[in-house]
C-alpha cells in the first residue's frame, strides 16, 4: 500500500514539475499587470483579424472550448469561450459573449484596456477600471505550486547523491 501511495504521490510531483513553467509564467503577467494597472486607459480599438482555436470532445458528445485571438496592431487579445468546458466559470463564459456581441454590433471594434508596452485586456462597457480580482490569489497559488515544484528538484538531486546502502 505504501508503495501505491508513494508512485501516486511522485507521479503528481512529475506532473507539477512538468508545468511549472506555465506557473512561472503567470505569476509574471500577473505581477506586470498589477504594477501599472493605473497606466491602463480604456479604449475602443479596431480589430484587424481573429484567429480562432478550438478543442472538440468525441463524437459521443465530448466538451470542447473555444479560444479566439484577436490580433490589433502587433498585439492580441485572447478571449476563452469554455462554455461546454467540465470546468467553467460562468463570469468568464458571460465575459467573453458579451465581448463578442459588442465585437460584432460594433463592426469589429471592442473596448479594451490599453497599455502601450502590455497586451491589453478586453473591457466591459460599465467597467470604470481594470478587473483585478482574484490576481493576487493567482500568484500565491502559483508560487506555492512553483515553490513545491522546484523544492521536488532539490529532493530528488540530494536522493541521488546519497551513497547507497551494500
Amino acid at each position: 500500500m505504501r508503495k501505491y501511495i508513494l508512485f501516486i504521490i511522485s507521479i503528481v510531483l512529475i506532473l507539477n514539475l512538468l508545468v511549472s513553467p506555465f506557473y512561472y509564467l503567470n505569476i509574471r503577467e500577473k505581477i506586470s499587470i498589477l504594477i501599472v494597472k493605473n497606466e491602463f486607459e480604456k479604449k475602443s480599438i479596431l480589430i484587424d483579424s481573429v484567429r480562432v482555436s478550438s478543442t472538440e470532445g468525441s463524437k459521443r458528445g465530448g466538451k470542447y472550448s473555444s479560444t479566439y485571438y484577436l490580433f490589433y496592431g502587433d498585439k492580441n487579445i485572447t478571449l476563452l469561450d469554455a462554455s461546454a468546458a467540465l470546468f467553467n466559470s460562468k463570469n468568464t463564459e458571460l465575459r467573453t459573449k458579451r465581448a463578442l456581441n459588442y465585437l460584432e454590433a460594433h463592426n469589429d471594434s471592442l473596448l479594451i484596456w490599453y497599455h502601450p508596452t502590455i497586451n491589453g485586456r478586453y473591457a466591459l462597457e460599465e467597467e470604470t477600471e481594470m478587473n483585478t480580482d482574484g490576481f493576487i490569489t493567482q500568484i500565491i497559488i502559483n508560487s506555492i505550486l512553483l515553490v513545491i515544484a522546484l523544492y521536488s528538484i532539490i529532493w530528488q538531486i540530494k536522493e541521488w547523491r546519497k551513497p547507497k546502502k551494500k
